[in-house]
């Protein structure tokens, strides 16, 4: 799944939108795979994520389904492996 947005972050506090947004900025245009999904129906990531200072974090957060994207599946997989071996 493709995360293709950051959800709407203002009705949280301003301590927890500084904490929150780099990790959602972080996802937007990475493919994850859903780990559930929870009871308003938004999908469960988990992922970790490496910070620029060297450190690295273990996040889960849930995204609205308005802003995953499905990536469509090759109508012929055999096609593109055939294809790319004859390279």
């Amino acid at each position: 799944m493709r995360i293709v947005g950051v959800p709407d972050l203002s009705g949280m506090p301003k301590d927890g939108i500084a904490e929150s947004l780099p990790v959602f900025q972080y996802l937007v245009g990475k493919y994850k795979r859903i780990r559930d999904f929870d009871e308003y129906g938004c999908a469960e990531f988990s992922f970790i994520m490496h910070h620029t200072n060297g450190d690295r974090g273990w996040h889960s957060v849930c995204v609205e389904p308005f802003l995953l994207h499905v990536p469509k599946r090759r109508s012929n997989p055999e096609a593109h492996w055939t294809s790319t071996l004859s390279i």
